[in-house]
This record gives structure tokens, sequence and C-alpha cells, in this order.
């Protein structure tokens, strides 16, 4: 079993199309397991014989930390394209976090800092590595951009961490610079 694809399958599912997947989630993106067995199952054919133990094992395996398990439920820790009620708490964040973008939507970002989009947070990590990795799902010409997260907690932007990502809701011109590598 592609532990990799699985994670995807179950992060879109939970993140932005559960009713393809014939899943309801609750106000906090919590759907029972069974649901979202059955739905890939029924969806995606080298998953059929998919259990609860594959989706246990690929959380556990998983360096992104995309989705939690509590109970007979699951759910998809950050990343929604809808309203998902958090009940995360502010935490102050290292010096600097990192996010990766296409050279297209530098210009902007330099302009108008970093928005949430069409998403609830933007996404920043500690980790140059995985900046890259994403902003090159999506581009071929990137650009990594250093946020001084600490200076910008410090002047009132709030911070959250879900699994092994930080979480804001706008991120000022100001506190943005470009990596040089």
């Amino acid at each position: 079993m592609n532990e990799e694809t699985l994670s995807k399958i179950i992060s879109n599912a939970l993140r932005h199309n559960p009713l393809y997947y014939n899943i309801s989630l609750d106000e906090e993106g919590w759907t029972n397991i069974n649901d979202i067995l059955n739905g890939i199952r029924n969806r995606h054919n080298e998953f059929t014989d998919i259990k609860e133990e594959d989706l246990v094992k690929m959380i556990e395996n998983s360096l992104k930390k995309r989705h939690e398990i509590k109970g007979n439920k699951i759910r998809a820790y950050y990343g929604h394209s809808f309203l998902v009620k958090k009940n995360i708490t502010k935490v102050s964040p290292p010096e600097k976090l990192f996010h990766g973008t296409s050279l297209f939507n530098f210009d902007s970002i330099r302009q108008d800092g970093l928005k949430n989009m069409d998403r609830q947070f933007v996404h920043l990590s500690e980790s140059i590595e995985d900046v890259i990795v994403v902003a090159k799902r999506k581009s071929k010409d990137i650009v990594i951009l250093v946020i001084y997260a600490l200076n910008a907690y410090n002047d009132g932007i709030e911070f959250y961490k879900e699994g092994n990502v930080w979480l804001t809701k706008n991120i000022d011109s100001k506190y943005i610079s470009v990596f040089e590598h």
C-alpha cells in the first residue's frame, strides 16, 4: 500500500471534498473512520481492502502529520478549503519560519504580504526543505521566503501549530524577506 497516496486521498476527502467520498464532517472537521474507509473503498480501486490499521500506520509513519485519530474519528489538522472550527492555542513561534511560493505570486506577496486566500490560514514551516517540496508542486520557478515570525508575534500577529505546520492568518510584507541560498 502506498501510504503517501493514501495520505493525499484522505487529505482531499477531509480538507476539500467530503461529499465526493460520501462523508460528513462535524464543525471541527471530524468524521467517522468507517465512513471514510467506505468512501475510499468505493472511489479508489487500489484501496478496496483498506482497514483502520492502514490509516493508523499511515498517520504514524507520516512526516507531515496531516491527520489525527481520536477514538473512532479522524480529521485533517489543517488546510481546509471550508470553515472548520479550530480549538487551537496561540503559541510563540521560532524567530524565523519559511514559506515557498511561485515566482508568479512573489510580486503580490512582496507588495501585499502573505494572505490566507481560500484557506483558513497561511501555512509556514520550520524546514526549508519542506517548503521547497510544497512550492515545487505548484511551480518549477519558486521563491523561498523567510518570515520573521517572532517579530510578527511580538507585534500582535497570532501563530498556531498543528502537527509540524505553523499557521497564521496573514503576514504583512514587512516581516518577509527572500531566502538567499
